[in-house]
Order: structure tokens, then C-alpha cells, then sequence
């Protein structure tokens, strides 16, 4: 007498198969495999809120690194560096725009290689988007700021 296969061996073999087809299916056919070209990709970071105390020592040409990996993320095109504006209401309680002695804005422009694809960019280990925190680190000096711009040539 031939034993019977039990009900979970059963719906075990059949998880195995659904999931070994599925997963071949994905791999020839699906948008995962589809890597975009290597381009040329400028970043502009704007970083505010700089104590006027810290010292920016970024040139352009200076190598930047990624954060946490530490890798090289690309090359230093400009840095400007410019009061921080900031509202503020008047004797009168009328809004006013006026700079803070205390803080600046720092906007840093790099280039680096990365692949696009459809609406994704990614640069080295990490996808960057508009309007996503971003950690620029030089020999000397490490600022946290938003993208504000991304450029693919």
C-alpha cells in the first residue's frame, strides 16, 4: 500500500513551484533588470541654518563623500554661501524679511555618475530625489541639507 501525501506536503510543493515560476518570470521579464546608462548627474544641496561660527571650507573641486558608507560620491563644482533670510514681524506687526546675522544659507553644486531609470536616480549606493535630506561630507567639513535641484546630462 503506497502512503498518501499529506495535505500540507501538498501545499507545500505548491508554494515552492508558484514561487520558483513567479521568481523566474520576474527575473527575464520584469523592470528590476532594466539598469539606465551611466550619465553625468549635477546635485545642488541647500543647507540652511549655518551658524555664521562654522567654518565652510569647501572649494570647488574638493572630493565628496557619501554618507555613512564614506564612499566618493563625486566632485565639487560651487559653493556660495549667503545670509539667511528669515520673517520677522516690525514694531507694527507687519511681516518683514530681514537677515539673520547669526545663521547663513549654504548652497553646494556637485557632479557625479549615476543611472536613471524611468523616474529613479540612483548615485553609487543610494536613490536621490528632489526634496530628500542629504548629508554632504568634504575633508574638512560634513553639512546636512534638502536637494533642491537634480540635473541628468
Amino acid at each position: 500500500m503506497r502512503p498518501r501525501l499529506m495535505p500540507r506536503t501538498l501545499v507545500i510543493i505548491a508554494l515552492a513551484a508558484v514561487t520558483i515560476v513567479g521568481g523566474l518570470l520576474f527575473m527575464f521579464t520584469g523592470r528590476g533588470a532594466e539598469l539606465g546608462e551611466w550619465r553625468e548627474i549635477t546635485i545642488t544641496v541647500l543647507v540652511s541654518n549655518v551658524p555664521t561660527a562654522v567654518d565652510v571650507d569647501m572649494k570647488p573641486g574638493d572630493t565628496v563623500y557619501t554618507d555613512p558608507a564614506a564612499m566618493n560620491a563625486g566632485t565639487l563644482d560651487e559653493v556660495s554661501v549667503a545670509p539667511m533670510l528669515q520673517v520677522n514681524p516690525d514694531a507694527e506687526g507687519v511681516l518683514q524679511t530681514s537677515e539673520n546675522p547669526l545663521m547663513r544659507d549654504v548652497t553646494i553644486v556637485f557632479t557625479t555618475r549615476g543611472r536613471q531609470t524611468g523616474e529613479l536616480i540612483a548615485t553609487g549606493n543610494q536613490v536621490v530625489q528632489v526634496g530628500q535630506q542629504f548629508t554632504v561630507i568634504t575633508k574638512g567639513v560634513q553639512l546636512r541639507g534638502i536637494i533642491t535641484r537634480i540635473d541628468v546630462r
